[in-house]
């Protein structure tokens, strides 16, 4: 994920009540693009929704810990939205 052809993002990591060293992982990284959030078990909407309520930015993506991106996928994404301002969400295929 930190290798995106578009290199002006933000990373925020909610951990949603997990008992495992995730916030000590978010912290190894030392980038200032990752954020660490913690906050009690919801489940994977709450989550959604959570950052959705929290987050001032003009797009938001979502993956959970078994998903990647390509690295020009953020790109695609932008350059896309911004093309086509009456479009509010996209979403990709899955690659294996």
């Amino acid at each position: 994920m930190l290798r995106q052809t578009f290199a002006d993002f933000e990373i925020i990591v909610v951990d949603d009540g997990s008992t495992d060293n995730t916030k000590e992982v978010v912290q190894s990284f030392g980038d200032p693009r990752i954020r660490y959030e913690y906050k009690e078990n919801g489940g994977g909407f709450c989550r959604s929704e959570y950052r959705c309520q929290n987050d001032h930015c003009g797009i938001i993506t979502f993956l959970d810990p078994d998903d990647t991106y390509l690295p020009d996928a953020l790109e695609k994404i932008a350059a896309f939205l911004d093309a086509h301002k009456e479009v509010g969400f996209v979403y990709g295929q899955a690659q294996s």
